[in-house]
């Protein structure tokens, strides 16, 4: 694996992690972490990642949809 596909893996699971924590006043308390999450949101990559993982949670929830 290289260092940029770890470091997106790395990303990609902090967002997982604070993105729990929207709405909670701690998180609020450090700006630097939402603005980290903000930025790792905006990659392409993330969203792709994202996408691919909800599709599958949707797929488990209602079933694989036909193309």
């Amino acid at each position: 694996m290289s260092s940029c596909s770890a470091q997106g893996a790395v990303d990609d699971h902090h967002v997982t992690v604070l993105r729990r924590l929207q709405g909670v006043e701690v998180l609020e308390t450090y700006p630097n972490l939402i603005a980290s999450v903000a930025r790792a949101e905006a990659r392409p990559a993330h969203k792709r990642a994202f996408a691919a993982q909800l599709a599958v949670f949707n797929d488990a929830v209602t079933g694989p949809t036909r193309k």
